[in-house]
């Protein structure tokens, strides 16, 4: 419920008090009904408690159980499971409390099933009346569509970049791999798939969007969720970098000596990632071996300012050596690349910049572990295409 009312705000209230308009419009016609059929006027002393109780306990039921959850964006079947699952539920309460009191003796209880039938039909019929409006309402505006983008960190800009050439309306970024929410272009990134799946139900969102590496984790929930939405998703075609680059680094050299010189590079434009951490390791003696492992989500840019040191690189399909003796010269590994690096000359330092903060947890330092991992993430990913996924993406 958290993420709904953080993501529907005002919404979310609104919908709150249309459903309690429904219950007091039910009460009347209820005590319309029993004064025709009965030939009496009821009691208001009485019966005031009584709506005071269904108040408080529809109130309580929609927080609880979260029965508003994706309402404005859910299928008529599920909203009148949602609906009766609502209705059920404050009926159940409000008996116990009616039938544990001395207003059970005194209410009639042809009032509260009449209220109860009244406040189901009432509150499907404003609940589809009131998608029907928000639906015209975006059709009334603007033809670009807004789109949820899902991606990993590394792919954020690159994938802003697609979407908005393609003329969407970025309202949201789900960012896959990190814990900590921020903005980027003023557009709210998402860490949370629950708050992600809100977003989506809340926000005026019509498409959603994958941009990122072939692997990318997208949690099935947010998939699912988007299908019982209608909710299109898409994978955006974006710019694929090899797994294992080799860069040039720009250096000036001195005018006197020609040996001397300066090498520099910038982040997110000599290197394609963002930089988050950067490390060196140093006072290693000759054939030390280092390494032995491979990040998850990370991307790395390796480079050695002096000495030599042999990189060997794994990606589970192919395995080579690439040698870094240059200032000059440095290499990009994407994520899930195992790496093992052997000091050639003692006294070699390697320089690494990383697209995120270190965090052991997220290595594979195992390899029978580390290619365990790539099978099951491959067989995730045709699983997850071939039956969750099919028919939605284009």
């Amino acid at each position: 419920m958290r993420e709904q009312f953080r993501r529907g705000k005002i919404r979310y209230i609104l919908f709150i008090l249309l459903d309690l308009a429904c219950l007091i419009a039910s009460n009347f016609f209820a005590a319309w009904v029993y004064e025709k059929f009965n030939h009496r006027a009821i009691d208001p002393s009485g019966y005031m408690p009584v709506v005071i109780y269904m108040i408080v306990i529809d109130v309580f039921v929609s927080i609880a159980l979260n029965t508003l959850k994706a309402v404005l964006k859910r299928r008529k079947r599920v909203e009148f499971v949602q609906s009766i699952k609502h209705v059920a539920a404050s009926f159940g309460i409000l008996a116990l409390v009616l039938f544990s009191t001395k207003q059970g003796a005194e209410f009639s209880r042809i009032m509260v099933y009449t209220v109860y039938g009244a406040y189901f039909i009432l509150l499907v019929a404003a609940h589809l009346i009131c998608r029907a409006v928000a639906r015209a309402r975006i059709l009334r505006k603007e033809e670009t569509p807004a789109v949820l983008l899902v991606t990993t960190d590394g792919y954020v800009h690159d994938g802003l970049d697609v979407v908005k050439q393609a003329g969407m309306d970025v309202q949201g970024v789900y960012v896959t791999d990190k814990s900590n929410e921020y903005t980027v272009d003023n557009i709210p990134i998402i860490v949370d798939r629950k708050d992600a799946v809100a977003f989506l139900a809340w926000e005026d969102i019509s498409r959603v969007y994958i941009c990122g590496p072939d692997g990318i984790d997208v949690p099935e929930t947010l998939l699912r969720e988007s299908k019982n939405m209608r909710i299109p998703v898409f994978r955006a075609p974006i710019r694929t970098s090899p797994d294992i680059e080799i860069v040039g680094i720009r250096t000036a050299l001195s005018k006197e000596d020609q040996k001397s010189g300066l090498s520099f590079f910038e982040s997110e434009h000599d290197i394609p990632i963002q930089i988050r951490c950067f490390y060196t390791i140093f006072e290693s003696e000759q054939d030390k071996q280092r390494g032995f492992h491979a990040h998850k989500h990370s991307w790395h840019f390796m480079f050695c300012p002096y000495g030599s040191i042999d990189v060997i690189v794994d990606t589970g399909k192919e395995r080579k050596t690439i040698s870094l003796s240059k200032p000059s010269e440095g290499i990009i590994l994407s994520p899930h690349v195992w790496r093992e690096m052997v000091w050639k000359k003692e006294g070699s330092v390697l320089c690494v910049a990383a697209s995120d903060h270190y965090d052991y947890d997220k290595l594979n330092s195992d390899y029978n572990e580390y290619l365990q991992y790539l099978r099951i993430r491959d067989w995730s990913a045709t699983i997850e295409s071939a039956e969750v996924l099919g028919g939605i993406i284009a």
